[in-house]
């Protein structure tokens, strides 16, 4: 587990006098590319910083495993598919709550009708 961009941007902020606070960037996995985290302003180096220092964690725990593939999720998690090379880093919305679907629907708290239900929910819809 990690900090996220939002926490590093926030702690950027609350930490460090006169950082500004700061948005996460938006979008999904592949639609930003930070290969250096260099930037001509303050705001943009903030969130390329934070962007660029988890990628980097990520890339270091890849090289260091000999994992082949990661899969994160969570808060800003698609934009390290992004900062990654492709199929290296997999986003997976919504896993936590996948989890607890499938442990709710395996120890019977959760009956298949009641599962079928929960698996609709907007955010278990995205493909695995």
């Amino acid at each position: 587990i990690l900090p996220g961009v939002r926490m590093s941007l926030d702690a950027m902020h609350a930490g460090t006098a006169g950082l500004p606070r700061v948005a996460v960037p938006r979008g999904s996995a592949g639609s930003i590319r930070v290969r250096c985290p260099l930037a001509g302003t303050t705001r943009e180096a903030m969130r390329r910083g934070a962007v660029f220092s988890l990628g980097a964690a990520v890339q270091r725990f890849l090289n260091e495993t000999g994992a082949r593939r990661l899969v994160v999720t969570g808060g800003a998690a698609s934009l390290l598919a992004g900062v990654q090379d492709p199929g290296r880093v997999v986003f997976v919305p919504g896993l936590a709550l996948r989890g607890l679907a499938l442990r709710l629907r395996d120890t019977g708290v959760l009956d298949d009708a009641a599962f079928q239900v929960a698996a609709n929910h907007p955010a278990l819809r995205a493909p695995v």
